[in-house]
């Protein structure tokens, strides 16, 4: 049965269950050591660097930025470890 988010809005329960998300949400990234950890969690979560931006007070293009450093070491990383294993003809 779909939901009704208008409903949804209205019911104390599920209100109840948005703050604990948040709340453990907040706490999660809070716990990161670093802006670039925290960056990579949320955007795992699915938000978008507009939202990341928001929540960490740092500009969408910052955001955008670090997520390409991220994946430009990952892709370096995995072309280097797919090298090491390679065997020698």
């Amino acid at each position: 049965m779909p939901s009704n988010p208008t409903k949804d809005k209205d019911d104390p329960i599920l209100q109840r269950l948005d703050t604990l998300i948040r709340l453990q949400g907040r706490i999660a990234v809070a716990q990161l050591p670093t802006q670039r950890d925290k960056i990579i969690f949320l955007s795992g979560a699915g938000l978008a660097p507009k939202e990341i931006g928001e929540i960490l007070g740092v500009s969408p293009n910052s955001v955008s930025v670090t997520l390409l450093g991220v994946r430009k070491a990952a892709a370096k990383a995995t072309k280097s470890k797919a090298k090491a294993n390679e065997v020698a003809p």
